[in-house]
């Protein structure tokens, strides 16, 4: 209809009266049809002559306010048109700022202070729309929206309209600042409400609205922190009576049991591993779990969560297998307490197992939890060191020595058991303590002896190479060539200052003559300052070939006299 209706339209701007009447006629008799109101909406919108729009706006302007009661419902109240609408005043409010568009400013102010659940619910929407599209401008009026949202979140029996307000709080909390600190703060225990009864309404709407946190910990922390016991009890009241946790370890346990892709290796297992944080699904996967055990009942958690790591741990795929060790490993700092009373010594079996597995990449994991066991689960575990420290010793013995990067893992876990083992182990740590004293003292020898063999290797080079310097200093007068020598002459002082010796007073002119050398000292100020006061081109880019030529000529010529003072200093330890 509304082609139709722009082309009756067009007609009416013809200079012919009799098009006109017939025009006219023909629009009186389009005006009986109910669906003119978006007809006349989509020529105002979608005509490309402006004088047909204008006709349009105007017809529909009329209608509107004359027979508003007539119109259908469904035409008046249809979400998806108020959606609509309000994504148009977004594109615009992101051409003209709000300050110039004082008529959106008195609409929302009216239509969100409303007595009428609808305006309030429809000036929300519209609000959330403008903001999000451009939430900068309205920073001057941040206060005031935070007062309205106070408001709005006591409204518990309108979600749509706790909705919106939420999606705009979120929009403008990455540009609120210390004014309005106190202001979202207080909003927190009302946000938690509002959002408790979200859920119930609509979840899909609570999950959007939920993002507000995650702005509020990218953004302003600092507001959330007061919060932070409340937020979490809520989130974790949200996943276990909307019985989410089920569904949560569904995804997680795949992604944690998954295979690398042919060829390729996990993070943690591959030999060059440099122990930092892998931003990957599988340290996610992990981290989810970890996350869980700090703060879901120990009791509730185990209930769901078992199931899945025994079916991991029985299977005879090995990465399933070590998703099921690594599950255990994270699993000992949330919930060390109910671990140590009622499942320490079935899961230290599962473990010890795993440390004979015939895949290397499910002793890693084994290894791994055995170090989060003796890091988290003490003393209980110490308990247990009579099995445990002779499994560890007969894996370091049997070690593959050409593959050592998992070695970090058994270190890890040795460590902590000795830290807390302190003196229960006499049989391990006499021979230990003995063995450490001598590998020491042999050490210390070791290193004197092939610091005074590789001397006596180089003694009878010494002397040439002394005789060479001073030669090649003697025929070429070049500063690279003084540089190298004087390099030379601190080596040879070092390993044998003996051979150095008879040579002192020619070496030792050769350096004064340095250090009194001006070469490449000297600078030419006032061409300098000529050529950078020039505003020329062509001085410009004299300036830039004199700066490279002094340049090169310190660096060549001058730089044997700094290493003729660092030759002096060694040549004075030497013969101290």
């Amino acid at each position: 209809m509304s082609e139709e209706l722009e082309r009756i339209l067009a007609r009416l701007t013809e200079p012919d009266n009799a098009v006109i009447q017939q025009a006219t006629a023909e629009l009186k008799q389009a005006f009986k049809d109910p669906a003119i109101i978006p007809a006349l909406c989509a020529v105002m919108t979608g005509s490309q002559n402006p004088q047909v729009r204008q006709s349009a706006a105007v017809m529909l302007r009329m209608r509107v306010r004359k027979h508003w009661k007539k119109i259908s419902p469904d035409h008046r109240e249809r979400h998806t048109v108020r959606h609509s609408l309000s994504q148009l005043c977004a594109v615009l409010v992101k051409h003209e700022t709000p300050d110039r568009w004082p008529a959106l400013l008195a609409l929302l102010n009216q239509s969100t202070k409303s007595n009428n659940p609808q305006d309030r619910q429809v000036g929300l929407l519209l609000l959330s729309k403008v903001v999000g599209s451009n939430p900068e401008p309205f920073k001057p009026h941040y206060k005031q929206l935070l007062q309205l949202f106070g408001t709005v979140l006591l409204d518990l029996n309108n979600p749509t309209a706790l909705y919106y307000c939420i999606l705009t709080l979120t929009a403008i909390t990455a540009y609120t600042g210390t004014e309005e600190m106190n202001l979202m703060r207080s909003l927190i225990p009302k946000l938690l409400i509002a959002l408790k009864h979200l859920i119930q309404a609509d979840q899909d709407q609570a999950s959007e609205a939920m993002e507000v946190f995650d702005e509020l910990m990218e953004s302003e922390v600092s507001i959330v922190v007061p919060h932070i016991a409340e937020i979490v009890r809520f989130c974790l009241e949200a996943v276990l009576k909307h019985k989410l946790l089920q569904p949560i370890l569904q995804v997680v346990f795949p992604i944690l049991s998954a295979a690398p892709p042919p060829g390729e290796e996990d993070p943690e297992d591959e030999e060059n591993d440099t122990e930092g944080d892998s931003e990957n699904p599988k340290h996610f996967a992990v981290q989810v779990i970890d996350t869980m055990a700090l703060h879901m009942p120990p009791e509730k958690l185990f209930n769901q969560l078992l199931p899945f790591t025994q079916a991991c741990l029985s299977s005879e795929n090995p990465y399933e297998r070590k998703g099921g060790l690594m599950c255990m490993a994270v699993l000992a700092e949330g919930c060390a307490d109910h671990i140590r009373t009622k499942m320490l010594s079935s899961m230290l079996q599962t473990v010890c197992r795993s440390l004979s597995d015939n895949n290397q990449v499910v002793r890693s994991a084994a290894l791994f939890a055995l170090g989060q066991f003796s890091e988290h689960l003490q003393p209980d575990v110490s308990k247990f060191h009579a099995e445990l420290m002779p499994l560890l010793h007969g894996y370091l013995s049997a070690v593959n020595q050409t593959k050592i990067g998992h070695m970090t893992k058994a270190f890890y876990a040795l460590e902590n058991f000795l830290e807390n083992l302190v003196f229960k182990l006499p049989l391990f740590f006499a021979p230990f303590e003995f063995f450490r004293v001598i590998i020491v003292i042999i050490k210390k020898k070791v290193e004197v002896e092939l610091k005074q063999l590789n001397k006596i290797k180089t003694i009878p080079l010494a002397a040439e190479c002394v005789q060479l310097g001073l030669n090649l200093t003697d025929a070429v007068d070049d500063p690279d060539l003084r540089r190298c020598t004087y390099s030379l002459f601190s080596a040879v002082s070092d390993v044998s200052p003996d051979c150095l010796a008879p040579h002192l007073p020619p070496i030792t002119t050769v350096m004064l003559l340095s250090l009194r050398s001006t070469e490449g000292v000297t600078v030419n100020e006032d061409k300098q300052f000529v050529l950078l006061d020039d505003d020329d081109a062509d001085g410009e880019e004299g300036d830039v070939d004199l700066d490279e030529e002094s340049e090169t000529e310190v660096d060549d010529r001058d730089v044997a006299g700094y290493v003729s003072v660092s030759f002096i200093l060694s040549l004075s330890f030497s013969f101290m």
